[in-house]
């Protein structure tokens, strides 16, 4: 898939969290960090508003 650069501004104690996983070699970089965190919490998301959809059905 291909990519874009954003720009982010993040508090710098979730930057200082994020820099930490990527010390201890949790993840590559920053940004594979972030994109993986965001895609879960998308992830989380639709699940939720689909068994919000499922339970009004």
């Amino acid at each position: 898939m291909p990519k874009a650069k954003v720009a982010l501004t993040l508090d710098t104690g979730l930057l200082g969290q994020v820099d930490s996983l990527v010390s201890d070699r949790r993840f590559r970089n920053r940004s594979q960090a972030i994109e993986i965190a965001l895609a879960e919490k998308l992830s989380r998301l639709a699940r939720a508003r689909l068994g919000d959809r499922m339970r009004q059905a």
